[in-house]
């Protein structure tokens, strides 16, 4: 699967790497992965790093899907998101269009890793 993450709970984040080709079967295979994960929480800061995906298969739905199954239940406050944005415009809009989707998380999109770790915090800008 092109999509790898790692949870830091002392740091509070969830790293999330995606490179090659992505599919709808990957992004849900990394959804399902995400929540059977115990350390996986939705108050955690996120890193979405796409910028080594070559090709972006991934329908309209299967971001639609990626949305509603990781958004928390209502009440309940969630982290932000720091998206790396892909090199393909069309993987840009679909990062676009997930941020529209999930209008409960704060989401920046970013050139580089230490841009999104910068607005996150993690480091100095």
């Amino acid at each position: 699967m092109p999509i790898s993450y790692t949870i830091d709970l002392q740091r509070q984040l969830t790293r999330t790497r995606a490179w090659g080709v992505v599919t709808d079967d990957d992004l849900r295979a990394h959804v399902n992965a995400l929540q059977a994960d115990a350390n996986n929480r939705v108050e955690l800061d996120a890193i979405f790093d796409g910028s080594l995906i070559e090709r972006l298969q991934v329908s309209a739905e299967g971001v639609r899907a990626a949305a509603q199954h990781l958004r928390p239940e209502p009440g309940i406050a969630s982290g932000r998101m720091a998206m790396i944005a892909p090199p393909s415009k069309t993987a840009f809009g679909m990062g676009r269009m997930y941020e529209l989707l999930r209008a409960d998380l704060e989401i920046g999109i970013f050139q580089s890793v230490a841009e999104a770790e910068a607005w996150l915090g993690l480091t100095e800008a």
